[in-house]
């Protein structure tokens, strides 16, 4: 019997002859973790619009919708910053979100979580209509001014000038402290460690909020998309008592950027990513 596998897809942005390409190199039988941002808000029907009704983001994304509920296996995913939240009343019951739950990985004893969104949304989409993050950066207050709203503080200091950044993402992912996911599947990447958190374009396009989360639940992988450029396990936290928890990278889904597949060989230790290679379909 084949071991169970789990490939992860990238950020689709509605490619769909791109996504028919990558399922095409998916070993028969993987279970699929996509990353979110399925759809493009910057398709040209909808980037002209003033407001952009969520309705109307799925009905220019229908052919995708159509193929994504085609596909023959278990899908995890979460939503992206692009991606309405009715897109997950559109899709098939082979579709397993992951935003804040908890899911078995068929045929192993691992599990995985996920929070999808961001705190960067297209402009144009009513309030409420995406995942969003509780986080952003404001200008140096008073210790404890967010904690009565369930914000956790970070001081930073951006382009010479003392910052805070407040969340509520800690709180969010608290839930897994107790029983934490083996695997914890992410739109928007986390801070790390080595990154530069005085530079607004961290701060922009990544957490800290998902990284004190990370220290306080400790999966042991982390997959993250948003960030169009991938970076296979580019960094390990170490916790306490020696686990580790390794970040993941997808970037977007193309043949320049690698496909990653885990394969689980029912023992309890987690196994690294390896390549997919890509397939030539005919025409």
């Amino acid at each position: 019997m084949t071991a169970p596998s789990l490939v992860f897809i990238g950020d689709v942005h509605n490619r769909i002859a791109m996504l028919k390409r990558a399922l095409a190199a998916v070993p028969k039988g993987a279970s699929l973790a996509f990353v979110g941002d399925f759809v493009n808000m910057r398709h040209p029907r909808l980037a002209r619009a003033s407001v952009v009704d969520p309705q109307d983001v799925l009905d220019v994304h229908s052919a995708l919708i159509e193929h994504l509920n085609s596909i023959d296996a278990t899908c995890f995913y979460v939503l992206g910053n692009h991606d309405p939240l009715a897109l997950v009343d559109r899709l098939g019951s082979q579709w397993l979100g992951l935003d804040l739950a908890t899911r078995d990985l068929p045929g192993t004893d691992f599990t995985l979580g996920g929070i999808g969104g961001s705190h960067m949304i297209p402009a144009g989409l009513p309030e409420g209509s995406v995942r969003q993050f509780l986080e952003g950066v404001i200008p140096v207050a008073a210790a404890g001014a967010y904690n009565d709203a369930g914000f956790a503080e970070f001081p930073v200091t951006v382009a010479g000038k003392p910052c805070t950044v407040i969340s509520r993402i800690p709180g969010e992912l608290g839930a897994y402290k107790a029983n934490p996911p083996t695997l914890l599947l992410t739109h928007t990447p986390p801070v790390l460690p080595c990154d530069d958190v005085s530079s607004k374009e961290v701060l922009q396009f990544k957490s800290m909020g998902l990284a004190r989360a990370i220290e306080l639940v400790k999966p042991s992988y982390v997959v993250s998309g948003h960030l169009h450029e991938p970076k296979p396990l580019f960094h390990e936290w170490i916790h306490g008592g020696g686990f580790r928890t390794a970040c993941l990278q997808t970037g977007e889904l193309n043949p320049d950027v690698p496909l990653w597949s885990m394969d689980f060989a029912g023992s309890r230790s987690v196994p690294a990513p390896r390549r997919l290679a890509w397939r030539i379909l005919s025409t």
